[in-house]
């Protein structure tokens, strides 16, 4: 009977340290951008913790449509465009998060 409860709590130890094992070696492949950001989602998109300024940056505008500082302007108006068809409030999308998409292009590309 102890030999049953010792092989048990072998097999479940030896479970839980494959676990760890397994978390540990996705952080190590995945390593989050930085304090204020999240690894999470389905899609796996890098979540912002941070809140936004009183007058939008270009850094930020980046940050929202997730482009690079070198991004064309094809490629910002590509990225707005696809957020906006998944973030839109007639598609059941948050109005502020439109907003928000629509205030990143205008910052980096101008006004329409």
């Amino acid at each position: 009977m102890a030999r049953l409860l010792v092989l048990g709590i072998m097999a479940v130890s030896g479970l839980y340290a494959g676990r760890v094992a397994l978390r540990v070696a996705h952080r190590l492949v995945n390593p989050t951008v930085g304090a204020n950001f999240e690894k999470g989602g389905k899609d796996e998109f890098i979540k912002y913790m941070g809140g936004f300024d009183d007058r939008m940056t270009a850094d930020e505008a980046r940050l929202i449509l997730g482009v690079s500082s070198l991004a064309s302007k094809e490629e910002i108006k590509k990225t707005h465009r696809a957020l906006m068809m998944r973030n839109h409030a007639d598609q059941g999308g948050s109005p502020y998060v439109a907003s928000k998409i629509n205030e990143a292009r205008d910052v980096l590309m101008g006004p329409k």
